[in-house]
C-alpha cells in the first residue's frame, strides 16, 4: 500500500474513534439527566413558529429546567422558576391520550422568551410490579 492510503485509513479510524467518544458521552449525558428524580422526556417549542425539539425536562424543587435531548452541555437550554409558573389544561395530540401538549407561561420572562408555548410530555403507562412472597 502506499503512503496516502496508510494515511487515509488512520485518518478514517481517528474519525471513526472521535464520532464513537462523542455518541458515547451524548449516551451517558441523557441518561444522568433522565435518572434525576422529577425527569420526564417531552418536546419543546419557544414559539408556535418554531419546530419542536426533543428534551427532556427535569421539574426542580424550585425549578423546571429543560435539556435538548442531543446535545454537549450539561446546563439546561432553559429554566422556568416555579414561582409566577401558570400551566394550561392538557390537549391531548394522540387518540388514547399517551401523548398530550401543555404550555407554559412565565412571568417575569426567562430567557427573553416571555410566554413558552408548549411542552409535549410522552406520558407511558406506568410498569406493573408484582409483589415478591
Amino acid at each position: 500500500m502506499s503512503l496516502m492510503m496508510n494515511v487515509l485509513i488512520w485518518v478514517l479510524v481517528l474519525l471513526a474513534c472521535v464520532a464513537l467518544i462523542l455518541w458515547a458521552y451524548m449516551n451517558v449525558r441523557a441518561r444522568r439527566i433522565a435518572a434525576r428524580l422529577g425527569a420526564f422526556r417531552c418536546w419543546s417549542r419557544p414559539d408556535h413558529h418554531a419546530g419542536w425539539t426533543a428534551g427532556i425536562g427535569v421539574y426542580g424543587v424550585e425549578e423546571l429546567s429543560w435539556y435538548r435531548l442531543v446535545g454537549m452541555s450539561l446546563k439546561p437550554v432553559y429554566s422556568v422558576p416555579r414561582r409566577g409558573m401558570e400551566v394550561s389544561a392538557p390537549i391531548s395530540r394522540s387518540d388514547d391520550g399517551s401523548m398530550v401538549e401543555v404550555r407554559l407561561s412565565s412571568s417575569p420572562p426567562v430567557n427573553g422568551i416571555g410566554k413558552l408555548t408548549g411542552c409535549v410530555l410522552l406520558l407511558l403507562p406506568a410498569p406493573s410490579i408484582t409483589p415478591v412472597a
